[in-house]
């Protein structure tokens, strides 16, 4: 981890001021997790698609009580 520049730097900063290191940490493990487990889809498609399951759920729901009806 230390041969890359830029950690080692993360790394003395960390050693040189270690009452700030508490806060880092959860901010760059925030960061990291973030950019992992992000959103990986177009937030348009996603609710295009739970549009699409409701509309579904609510045709159901009245064809149900349609065909409840005593004729």
């Amino acid at each position: 981890i230390l041969k890359d520049e830029a950690t080692r730097e993360q790394y003395d900063y960390a050693i040189a001021h270690p009452e700030e290191v508490g806060m880092k940490v959860f901010y760059n493990a925030a960061r990291y997790y973030h950019a992992y487990y992000g959103h990986k889809t177009d937030p348009r498609a996603v609710l295009v698609g739970l549009l699409l399951v409701l509309s579904a759920f609510q045709y159901l729901n009245q064809w149900t009580r349609y065909t409840q009806v005593p004729r």
